[in-house]
């Protein structure tokens, strides 16, 4: 496996396009459509209990790191995520209201 770390993506980037499906709860799509959140192999979206959302934007705001987020590439510009949807979901619901 070949990792590159990319410094260059924000927060305003992976939340371009978010869309989060209420009735299956999962985050789908970021980065303007080219970022698929939560591949079938990915559970639900669970940080809604025990206010771990509320939990994930207070660091954020606060600035302290939220460590790293794991993205498979696939064809083209395409990447979905390996680890950190829990995180993108709770962070793309937050901006998008």
């Amino acid at each position: 496996m070949i990792t590159t770390l990319r410094t260059d993506l924000t927060v305003r980037e992976i939340c371009a396009g978010f869309i989060y499906n209420e009735l299956e709860g999962k985050g789908l799509y970021g980065l303007s459509g080219d970022l698929t959140i939560q591949p079938e192999y990915q559970r639900n979206y669970i940080y809604l209990e025990d206010n771990r959302e509320a939990d994930v934007i207070d660091s954020l705001l606060r600035g302290y790191p939220l460590g790293l987020f794991y993205f498979n590439k696939l064809r083209g510009s395409r990447l979905e995520v390996l680890d950190g949807q829990q995180r993108i979901t709770s962070i793309g619901r937050f901006v998008t209201g």
